[in-house]
């Protein structure tokens, strides 16, 4: 599968080392401060969204619920190589 990582508080997501910024992420809770996900396995780094700190790591083993973030940087992925293949 693959590697992503989600930061909603920079509308940041990036799969396999690629990212894009400006993705839509208002679906994800305020109390989460990132998203890692490693092939079969990942975690959510949770935060108090009053004060930033950072809580937790809670251990997740299914990433379908953010599946729109990443439907969104296929979106993204995309746009901008075939805004690449338009200026060749």
């Amino acid at each position: 599968m693959s590697k992503i990582v989600i930061i909603p508080d920079d509308g940041y997501v990036s799969v396999n080392g690629v990212g894009f910024n400006k993705i839509n992420l208002s679906f994800i809770s305020a109390n989460v401060h990132a998203i890692q996900w490693n092939d079969t396995y990942g975690e959510i780094e949770t935060r108090d969204p009053t004060t930033g700190k950072i809580l937790t790591n809670i251990e997740i083993t299914d990433i379908s619920p953010y599946q729109a973030a990443i439907n969104s940087w296929n979106t993204a992925n995309t746009a901008f190589y075939k805004s690449k293949a338009n200026t060749a």
